[in-house]
């Protein structure tokens, strides 16, 4: 009878996933109504799980309007039916979350507008 030991390695994946939003990048004006495509690059060093994008009206300070939720790993874009909600300070906001939960964010880099 032989005694041996076993030597467990665990290598949890504490990096978040790299997003940067690449449309709309600010200056842009929307309109109400119309359709916009939102389109983004993520990457991470395992698979990312999910993606969620939301909407700011106050040049980034909150977040607090989830445009959607859920999106498949793989998805880089978006086509957005821009809402009734007039603004000059408008900016969109990408979360990706990766196998282990971790999330990388990231906003568009200037304001665009909403208008009628």
């Amino acid at each position: 009878r032989g005694m041996f030991e076993l030597e467990q390695r665990d290598n949890p994946d504490t990096t978040s996933p790299t997003v940067t939003v690449t449309s709309p990048k600010g200056g842009e004006t929307l309109s109400i109504n119309s359709q916009f495509e939102i389109s983004w690059q993520a990457t991470d060093d395992s698979d990312i799980r999910s993606q969620e994008i939301a909407l700011s009206t106050d040049a980034g300070v909150t977040f607090p309007r989830v445009i959607v939720a859920g999106l498949a790993g793989a998805t880089r874009s978006f086509r957005w039916t821009i809402p009734e909600t007039p603004t000059q300070q408008a900016r969109i906001q990408v979360s990706a979350s990766d196998l282990a939960g971790n999330i990388g964010r990231a906003a568009s880099a200037g304001n665009f507008t909403i208008q009628t």
